[in-house]
């Protein structure tokens, strides 16, 4: 019987000179000893040359051997500091960095000119996404993309990047206490977590009928980079005649002003909520029982001495319907309107009378208050349309927002 040429054992003829395969690559390998660790290890025949067990000995060993001729100290050109580098990687013309960190900062100081109002930034064409949105606003509006433009009482347009700016904007066009407001052109500097500067723009400027000034910035969520642009201009005009305000409309909806009044007697002066703040929380209450699910909106009417609830009500479907509506799109929810469902429960007269109602009415609603001869319409939020808001002014009736009704009353 034939012998194995690697191990020397008999085995049966095959065709083959090794009784295995485990025999045939064993006898394509050499033992060899490390010349770092001095540890024996197994390679190729083809691989003969090779004097390491592995690429840490490999490292180990020529780190310990560095010398003039294959080492180039280099001075790192963002720290200053002194570092060794193998010649096969230096470059003579190019510049040099001690790590990846130096790099990016040494290259970030370079800064371009912004394309729309010239301010140096380390972006190639645009300081930041508001200067963007100046060079590419879209000429037309779509609801997926919240931004259009929204046109003023007096035939400005204006644009607005989110739907938290555009009701806001309606806030302060139909706001009795508001002279003049306009988008903010002030460049605040900024620098983010990295310490890298940037330049951002607040929302509004307005200017209020008792003479405050404010810059108003206008947020519906928050992150990091937000309190850091907050806080860059509070300081930015602390010391100065305008008032820096932050506004969260998402909290600011749900809130009032609370209005009180004063009265006396024997035993000093008192002060109690007004018939005003009673009247606008209740209606608040009542729309709590609303099955809308886009938007609750209660609604009370009272007399003119506000000693007296005329009728009540909120929006949702036809009586003995589902609670439900028949759409979530926005004007095809089909669901009665507070004001129309608490004028069909009306069997007063209502003429002269005063409607507390949370969300301002919608042009139909307004056609329906003026025939029936409202006095005054006292609201909390504005609607996504303002048009009733002015129909029932161009009519001669009272309207004005509840956090404004200070002017009104005193």
């Amino acid at each position: 019987m034939p012998e194995c040429i690697h191990c020397k054992k008999e085995f049966e003829k095959n065709g083959s000179s090794f009784c295995s395969k485990q025999c045939f690559l064993l006898s394509k390998r050499v033992d060899k000893q490390c010349d770092e660790c001095n540890e024996t290890f197994s390679v190729l025949r083809c691989h003969d040359d090779r004097k390491f067990c592995s690429r840490k000995c490999y490292y180990s060993c020529y780190r310990g051997r560095r010398n003039s001729d294959s080492v180039v100290r280099i001075n790192c050109d963002q720290c200053g500091k002194d570092n060794d580098v193998y010649r096969s990687q230096f470059r003579e013309k190019s510049n040099h960095f001690c790590d990846r960190k130096c790099y990016l900062l040494f290259h970030r100081r370079e800064y371009n000119e912004c394309e729309v109002c010239s301010t140096k930034t380390p972006n190639k064409h645009f300081c930041s996404r508001n200067c963007y949105k100046l060079a590419f606003v879209p000429k037309n509006f779509s609801k997926n993309h919240k931004r259009g433009k929204y046109k003023t009482k007096d035939g400005r347009e204006i644009r607005y990047d989110s739907s938290w700016e555009l009701r806001r904007m309606k806030e302060l066009d139909y706001s009795s206490s508001v002279v003049s407001w306009k988008r903010c052109a002030l460049k605040i500097k900024w620098e983010d977590s990295s310490g890298i500067p940037h330049f951002y723009n607040p929302d509004f400027e307005i200017e209020y009928r008792n003479g405050q000034k404010v810059i108003e910035e206008v947020k519906g969520y928050y992150n990091d980079d937000t309190q850091r642009k907050i806080d860059a201009a509070k300081e930015y005009l602390e010391g100065s005649e305008v008032e820096y305000r932050v506004t969260n409309l998402d909290d600011f909806d749900m809130k009032i002003e609370v209005h009180t009044e004063e009265y006396q007697n024997s035993y000093g002066i008192f002060t109690r909520p007004s018939l005003y703040y009673v009247w606008m929380n209740f209606a608040l209450l009542l729309e709590k029982r609303s099955t809308c699910l886009r938007n609750k909106v209660g609604a009370v009417f009272v007399d003119k001495d506000m000693s007296k609830a005329l009728c009540l009500g909120y929006n949702g479907n036809y009586s003995g319907g589902e609670n439900q509506c028949e759409s979530l799109e926005p004007g095809k929810c089909q669901c009665i309107h507070a004001e129309t469902n608490s004028l069909t429960k009306s069997k007063d007269d209502i003429d002269g009378s005063i409607l507390f109602v949370t969300v301002a009415p919608c042009h139909s609603c307004a056609k329906l208050l003026i025939n029936r001869k409202i006095s005054k319409v006292v609201y909390q939020r504005v609607y996504r349309s303002t048009q009733g808001i002015a129909i029932l002014r161009k009519s001669g009736i009272e309207v004005f927002k509840f956090n404004d009704i200070m002017e009104f009353v005193e």
